[in-house]
């Protein structure tokens, strides 16, 4: 039951801050005094009027305004559970004076900590004295709050439920930190650090805009006020950072992707420039950096927008969940804006920005997730397919020894076998000459087969002969496509183990090719360079990048041009075929 109490209070406080009550327990009478040129003794000479409990008291944004409130309780409703509630924690200081002196004091730039937090509370009486007069400040920001009787079960009911709402978001965000961290460090991408970075400030913010940070953690610290501007800055910053990463603004809008990377620089400056108004005490310099910062978000989000249409233009995949991470921000401004000039008696309370925050958090954060997951899925697949690819390469090419060894054997047998049965038929006929001519003939033959199996000229570093000379034995073979070689400022002879290593890499593009891309034509070609040795072979086939990819001839050229500190490109396309570059840098060579 207190849970159910804990989430209709947190509904209420959520969306129906700021509406007014009929109570006849007490009145409130305001004065505004618009230079701060009085005292508490000057009351008396006051025009007070009176205002309604729970209506909002607004006077916009100023440099150096009190606003006096003299607090009446019906003496029939006096209640020591009762408390005047000023319901805007972010008020610089609630002064209470009595008998025009200074009784208490609370607020922002107080080291007071409150003992509810959603408002400064005040007992309704003093002794007997039913009537309290009240100081409110607001300095260099906007002065707006309400007033009104609340009992000490409400209080601490509210306070309970916004604490629940950031301890609630606070483990969330703590999750999926933890999980875009361990990404961030398996990945090593910028995309999951400022996910995080821009996660960790909204926390912050979220913090000091509930008012948790003085609450609970820092209660002696004076300049919230300029921080909670700051923070909320550095926060759209950093999400608008993420947003560039997210949809690639840096090749889709280069210039928007510049603009916004060099506003964290100056907020960084402004924030210096705060800290040294703050330490100086000039605070009348202070509405400077505000005024920018302020600037700065008007032009963040124009940028952003900008940038995020022309996205949805290039029809980025990602561009409909920035969307969606957009449309609470949408509601709560315009939410903002109409109830500031009064068009809707509705107002959305403070705790709204912290669930678009954490909205955000969860929405982009699971998408980081989500990715990544889906990522490892595919990768997991692929090295499927290449364990499969690569366990029917294997199976192929011991079909393949067995039909080199069956070809050999029928050579042996037909050719080898049939002259040497000759041989000794000569022999027994005694006609030695034939004999010698016949063994003259079995040599040269077996010579020339093992020369085409591995050319003799490939011992002495003759490179580009043996590819030729190989390259006219598949030729001949393949009669149905043409294989044009060609060596351009290639020497004769190089390093003997680097041009079997050059010599084993071209047969198996060849192989591929002939494979794979179904072609008319294939091109092998040398070219010596000063720094390093090309090898380019290209076809006209239907483009067998995927096939040459998951097949096992990719990770045997691989091997190989590891050893050599070789480099490999691959480019494949339906209507132009295949083209495989390879570089390898001169070491050795003569």
């Amino acid at each position: 039951m207190r849970a159910l109490l804990h989430c209709k209070l947190l509904l209420l406080s959520i969306l129906l801050s700021g509406v007014s009550f009929s109570n006849d327990s007490g009145k409130v009478f305001i004065y505004v005094d618009s230079n701060s040129n009085f005292s508490a003794i000057d009351a008396s000479k006051f025009t007070w009027k009176e205002i309604k409990l729970g209506d909002k008291i607004s006077f916009g944004y100023n440099e150096n305004v009190t606003i006096w409130c003299k607090l009446v309780v019906n003496s029939g409703k006096k209640n020591q559970d009762t408390f005047w509630s000023f319901n805007n924690i972010h008020l610089d200081s609630v002064l209470l004076y009595h008998h025009g002196e200074l009784v208490g004091l609370q607020g922002d730039r107080t080291s007071y900590k409150s003992e509810f937090l959603n408002s400064y509370t005040i007992a309704p009486t003093i002794g007997n004295d039913s009537v309290l007069l009240v100081a409110v400040k607001k300095q260099l920001s906007f002065i707006d709050f309400s007033v009104e009787l609340k009992k000490r079960q409400e209080l601490f009911d509210e306070t309970e439920s916004s604490l629940s709402l950031f301890y609630t978001f606070l483990g969330v965000a703590i999750l999926l930190l933890s999980l875009n961290a361990y990404i961030c460090w398996q990945t090593r991408s910028k995309l999951y650090l400022v996910y995080i970075l821009y996660s960790l400030v909204g926390i912050i913010y979220v913090a000091v805009n509930m008012g948790i940070a003085k609450y609970s953690f820092f209660p002696n610290f004076l300049y919230f006020s300029e921080f909670r501007i700051f923070s909320g800055c550095y926060w759209f910053l950093l999400l608008g950072i993420f947003l560039t990463k997210i949809l690639d603004f840096q090749d889709s809008s280069p210039k928007i992707y510049t603009y916004l990377m060099s506003f964290q620089w100056i907020v960084a400056g402004l924030t210096v420039f705060a800290i040294v108004c703050l330490w100086t005490k000039t605070y009348s310099l202070l509405f400077i950096p505000s005024y920018i910062a302020y600037l700065i978000f008007f032009v963040n989000i124009v940028l952003l927008g900008l940038g995020v249409y022309r996205a949805y233009l290039q029809k980025h995949y990602r561009v409909k969940y920035v969307v969606l991470s957009f449309i609470p921000h949408i509601f709560w401004g315009l939410n903002m804006i109409l109830a500031a000039f009064d068009f809707i008696g509705l107002s959305i309370s403070k705790n709204w920005i912290s669930i678009i925050i954490l909205y955000e958090m969860l929405l982009f954060g699971w998408i980081l997730i989500k990715e990544y997951v889906d990522s490892f899925k595919t990768v997991q697949l692929l090295q499927a397919q290449v364990i499969a690819e690569e366990k029917k390469a294997i199976v192929e090419i011991e079909q393949s020894r067995l039909k080199e060894r069956r070809m050999m054997a029928e050579i042996l047998h037909d050719k080898v076998g049939i002259n040497l049965a000759r041989t000794i038929h000569l022999l027994e006929l005694g006609k030695q000459q034939e004999v010698k001519d016949l063994i003259q003939d079995t040599g040269v033959y077996i010579r020339n087969l093992s020369h085409r199996i591995l050319p003799k000229s490939l011992e002495m570093g003759a490179l580009s002969a043996s590819l030729r000379e190989q390259i006219e034995h598949v030729n001949s073979e393949y009669q149905e496509i043409n294989i044009r070689f060609a060596a351009y400022d290639f020497p004769e002879t190089i390093s003997s183990e680097r041009a079997f290593t050059i010599y084993l890499i071209s047969l198996e593009l060849i192989q591929n090719a002939l494979k794979h891309a179904l072609p008319e034509q294939i091109t092998l070609e040398l070219y010596w360079y000063p720094e390093n040795i090309v090898l380019c072979c290209t076809d006209d086939g239907c483009g067998s990048e995927q096939a040459f990819i998951m097949g096992f001839g990719l990770s045997s050229i691989k091997r190989r041009l590891t050893d050599m500190n070789g480099t490999l490109h691959i480019s494949s396309d339906n209507q132009t075929g295949t083209c495989v570059l390879i570089e390898i840098p001169h070491v050795n060579t003569h």
